[in-house]
């Protein structure tokens, strides 16, 4: 049973989480300008869901998100979602959106047997945007111009 203090806290992580994934399924060009159209939680399993999946071309591209730091079993996590896709790991990536990541889950991630990247949350990833007025493009809001055209008005 939640007492009224670990309710609270599970609605505010649910809460950032869910954030951050309404941010990157509206603006998917944030993770990867090649990225489009995504499929939120995905059902892959009884106990599977995947927080974003793509499909570009012949590719699959899952999309983990974790609002504080990336751990090892954040990375057997999306790896248990390759495995239920089962698709060649050649035709897999996968990117891990969290602010941090754990030393240990960052050689994890270069021993996988699929693409990962690790994109952090913050820096290669904003948390604050501004939309183009013209391309209609989502960037970090830090920046004075678009950088896909150059203009500066925005919506």
């Amino acid at each position: 049973m939640l007492t009224p203090t670990s309710a609270l806290e599970h609605l505010r992580r649910t809460r950032q989480e869910r954030a951050i994934e309404d941010l990157l399924f509206s603006h998917p060009g944030l993770i990867d300008p090649r990225l489009a159209h995504p499929k939120r939680q995905v059902t892959l399993s009884k106990d599977s869901r995947a927080d974003l999946l793509f499909e570009v071309g012949h590719l699959f591209i899952l999309v983990e998100i974790k609002r504080d730091i990336i751990r090892p079993a954040s990375l057997s996590q999306i790896q248990r979602y390759a495995a239920r896709l089962q698709k060649a790991p050649s035709r897999l990536r996968g990117y891990l959106v969290a602010p941090e990541i754990t030393a240990a889950a960052l050689k994890a991630l270069k021993q996988s047997p699929f693409p990962l990247v690790y994109r952090r949350l913050g820096v290669d990833i904003p948390t604050t945007i501004k939309v183009c007025r013209q391309c209609r493009h989502a960037y970090d809001a830090r920046l004075h111009r678009c950088p896909r055209d150059g203009q500066t008005q925005v919506l």
